[in-house]
């Protein structure tokens, strides 16, 4: 795993470099984990020409220290927007990218910093829609688990059990099979519900 991270934040450098910016800045939590192994809810990164650089608060730096092996890892203290000023002042960063997904409250405090700023669409993203054979390997993984999970429990659905009942023994197969979680509801509709796609359960 260590050497996907490495491959994937030195092809962000490349376009880094083609869009002619200091830094790129990282918000999404899903993006974070692509580029960095994290799996905590709340941190951020930033990659520069030569540096990466993950932040996060006190409660997860145990699990960074485990799971973030590429990137030079601090502690998140106080303000976010005062503690990218300062990173950027200190690092020489004059012109930022940052994820146009993000918030326009966040924009907005980012404006204050009189960094200037240059909205990036998708950039992580459209490196995520290659698959390398790690993440190759994981989708047929979850495939596989879905589908011995749907034929375990494919003889106890009858008359008279519930869709919630279903749902609830499906999710429970999952998680014996390795599923640490479900990603998304699991839709199960019958009866009157079954003309709509996203039916809810009773």
């Amino acid at each position: 795993m260590l050497s996907v991270i490495e491959s994937r934040v030195k092809r962000l450098r490349r376009i880094i470099r083609r869009k002619s910016i200091d830094a790129l800045l990282i918000t999404n939590i899903r993006n974070i984990r692509y580029l960095t192994g994290f799996t905590g809810s709340s941190a951020f990164a930033l990659i520069t020409g030569t540096r990466s650089l993950f932040f996060t608060d006190f409660r997860y730096t145990e699990q960074a220290e485990h799971e973030v092996l590429c990137f030079e890892r601090l502690v998140e203290k106080g303000k976010r927007i005062q503690l990218l000023q300062a990173q950027a002042k200190k690092m020489g960063i004059s012109s930022l990218g940052f994820e146009a997904s993000a918030s326009y409250e966040f924009y907005d405090q980012l404006c204050r910093t009189g960094i200037s700023l240059l909205p990036q669409n998708g950039i992580v993203e459209k490196m995520r829609m290659v698959k390398d054979e790690s993440e190759i390997a994981k989708i047929r993984e979850a495939i596989r688990r879905a589908e011995e999970a749907f034929l375990a429990i494919k003889p106890k659905i009858r008359p008279g059990v519930t869709e919630r009942k279903v749902a609830l023994m499906l999710e429970d197969e999952l998680k014996k099979r390795g599923c640490l979680k479900v990603p998304f509801d699991i839709i199960i509709a019958s009866g009157r519900h079954s003309s709509m796609p996203h039916a809810g359960q009773t």
